[in-house]
């Protein structure tokens, strides 16, 4: 191969001449591609220049030219991987851009080994280059970074005042057999009102540091729960006049918790009333009108954490206050005149209560005779009571009646008392021993007709047994109940 000299030295130029270039001839045209340091032989020739044609030219003995290595410059890439990831495969740029012919660079970079979240040095590795060239490296890293790892908490639903339900959720991202737990929590207890809950997950478990954890929250919602409504009140027929009727609506929840809010009472479609619940018992008092039938319910309004509910119907009938008199369980009473005599009887009402204050009167007495009861009166509250009548007779009167045999007696001594007087002096005759005697039954005749006349021992005076109808009446309001009993005055 020829190769053009810029610059050589040369001997023997006058006057400026120049030489300008000179050819070398190498003997080793295909080796001298390669870079070696014995040199390859080189002639030289056809020097070229100005004033060359006044020499006579000589060219010296061949010399050698020699091939140094060339300047090769190996930059690696740096590299990005995610956790879990396969490396990337490892390049690199060289400088100059370009080998020259068929030489190439032979083996592989390679980087320190570890698979945590950092950088790793990329290193020249088996990389090399042929004899021709002078390699030089220059490093760079391939930085592992943090694989996704997603905790998603499911939403969940239960009923107020049950417990939580098993929380649970997914973990998704998970590489190299790395094993995580998931907890999921929420503040919500049994108790907590209906409303939305969060719940919050969080994890657990080995090369935790080597993932961004993405942390998804779930729900848990809180509904109402169910409630339950029992009447309480008296059944059947009632009064309604002056009766309160008590009605009594128990709520309780089907799981736990006590609820609050109101109670409507209706009979029937009509609303009688609202109560307020207090520790889940509600009381309305209702006066219902006379002569109807009422099917009475209580129903639960409802608040924000139970639902409503509806008693069963109790039916009721309304009809007016009454009372009952029993009467004394001896119906003749007997009383000497003068004296008293007290029996007792019972009165009950049929409802409850009366329609009013009860008064007591009666009727049928003897000519003089009192009645007097205890209690005088009873309030219209005042249940049943055992009431004592007493009747006070009055005294014995004279009456007129037939004369009786000692009547007859009394008038045949009094004849006697007057005989003396028609035969006076005929028994003056008679002598003194007569009268004497006679004086003597006179006396005792005069004892018997006085005690005749003054009723001693007789029924001149007496009073004849007698018996009479007394009737009693009790008053309650409009309404009157009555009993007889017999008087018998001896």
């Amino acid at each position: 191969m020829a190769l053009t000299l810029t610059a050589f030295a040369t001997q023997g130029l006058l006057n400026s001449d120049t030489v300008t270039s000179i050819t070398l001839n190498s003997t080793g045209a295909a080796a001298i591609a390669a870079a070696s340091t014995t040199g390859y032989p080189i002639t030289a020739s056809n020097a070229a220049g100005t004033g060359l044609t006044n020499y006579s030219i000589t060219y010296a003995t061949t010399g050698t030219v020699t091939v140094n290595a060339a300047a090769l410059t190996v930059t690696a890439n740096a590299q990005t991987k995610q956790y879990g990831a396969s490396d990337p495969a490892l390049t690199y740029a060289i400088t100059p851009g370009a080998l020259v012919g068929t030489d190439k660079l032979t083996g592989a970079l390679m980087r320190v080994v570890g698979e945590s979240v950092r950088s790793y040095a990329i290193q020249q590795g088996t990389l090399a280059a042929s004899t021709n060239y002078t390699l030089s490296y220059n490093g760079a890293n391939l930085t592992i970074t943090a694989a996704p790892l997603t905790v998603t908490a499911s939403n969940a639903t239960r009923a107020y005042g049950t417990a939580n339900p098993s929380l649970s959720g997914s973990i998704t991202g998970a590489v190299n057999s790395d094993s995580f737990t998931a907890i999921y929590t929420t503040s919500a207890t049994a108790l907590s009102d209906v409303s939305s809950y969060a719940i919050v997950s969080s994890v657990v478990g080995s090369n935790l540091s080597d993932y961004n954890v993405s942390l998804h929250n779930g729900t848990l919602s809180v509904t109402q729960a169910g409630s339950t409504t029992t009447l309480t009140t008296k059944a059947g027929t009632i009064s309604s006049d002056g009766e309160n009727m008590t009605l009594t609506a128990d709520v309780v929840s089907t799981s736990s918790g006590t609820p609050t809010g109101t109670v409507s009472f209706y009979g029937g479609l009509t609303l009688l009333g609202k109560s307020a619940l207090s520790g889940g018992t509600a009381i309305y008092t209702a006066t219902l009108a006379a002569g109807l039938t009422y099917d009475l319910t209580a129903v639960y309004n409802g608040d924000n954490n139970f639902t409503t509910s509806t008693s069963s119907d109790i039916p009721i009938t309304t009809t007016a206050l009454d009372f009952t008199l029993a009467p004394p369980s001896t119906t003749v009473q007997t009383v000497i005149p003068g004296n008293a005599v007290s029996c007792g009887f019972s009165i009950t009402p049929s409802y409850g209560n009366y329609a009013g204050t009860v008064t007591f009167s009666v009727s049928g007495l003897p000519a003089g005779a009192t009645a007097t009861f205890s209690p005088a009166t009873i309030a219209a509250n005042g249940g049943a009571q055992t009431v004592t009548m007493t009747i006070q007779t009055a005294t014995a009167t004279t009456q007129n009646a037939k004369p009786t045999l000692p009547h007859r007696v009394a008038s045949l001594v009094l004849a006697l008392l007057l005989l003396p007087l028609l035969g006076t002096k005929k028994m003056r005759r008679q002598g003194r021993r007569i009268n004497r005697w006679l004086c003597l039954l006179f006396l005792l005749c005069g004892l018997a007709a006085s005690a005749a006349l003054s009723g001693c021992g007789g029924s001149y005076f007496s009073q004849a047994p007698k018996d009479y109808t007394i009737t009693v009446t009790a008053t309650a309001g409009s309404l009157q109940h009555n009993f007889n009993v017999t008087l018998n005055v001896q």
